[in-house]
């Protein structure tokens, strides 16, 4: 389930910019909609996230979430999918 982040306060060599981000979360649902709340809570809980909140303004777009893809996965053995993020400069 790839999820894109948008408008995220962060730091890029330094200098303080609104980020976005790619990630994928494996989840198990009863269904689609069980499967965006259980990815949105395991994001909203990521320490990582949370560690941007502290750049924040009150001038920033509010950030946002949006999942572009929910497809049912097989079974995957502990460890098999990694949850990291890829990062964006918001234009």
């Amino acid at each position: 389930m790839p999820d894109p982040g948008d408008n995220f306060p962060g730091q890029v060599e330094g200098a303080r910019q609104l980020l976005g981000f790619y990630t994928t979360r494996v989840v198990e649902a009863q269904d689609k909609e069980h499967a965006e709340q259980v990815a949105l809570d395991l994001l909203r809980g990521d320490e990582r996230l949370q560690s941007l909140k502290p750049n924040s303004s009150p001038d920033d777009p509010p950030a946002s979430l949006h999942f572009e893809e929910i497809e049912p996965a097989n079974e995957l053995e502990d460890g098999e999918v990694q949850a990291g993020f890829t990062f964006f400069e918001m234009e």
